[in-house]
């Protein structure tokens, strides 16, 4: 269950970033890609410190939200 709080709360990755990603990562003969969108939020990183992914599935993205689970680790 998706916490009220997390929707409406504000977004703060302000770093909006597409890679090539593969369709098919298990055929060799295909080097079909699409364009992946990912957001960074450095707002808690600490030089060499750790970097955290978190991936929206197939779920819409629009960003990081200051108050997820993610968010809360890298604090």
């Amino acid at each position: 269950v998706v916490q009220q709080s997390y929707l409406s709360a504000p977004l703060n990755a302000v770093h909006q970033e597409w890679l090539d990603q593969y369709i098919d990562h298990y055929n060799y003969n295909s080097n079909a890609t699409f364009k992946q969108r990912y957001y960074i939020l450095d707002d808690y990183y600490v030089a060499g410190g750790p970097a955290y992914l978190y991936i929206c599935g197939e779920a819409e993205c629009r960003g990081i939200s200051n108050t997820s689970w993610t968010a809360a680790i890298a604090r």
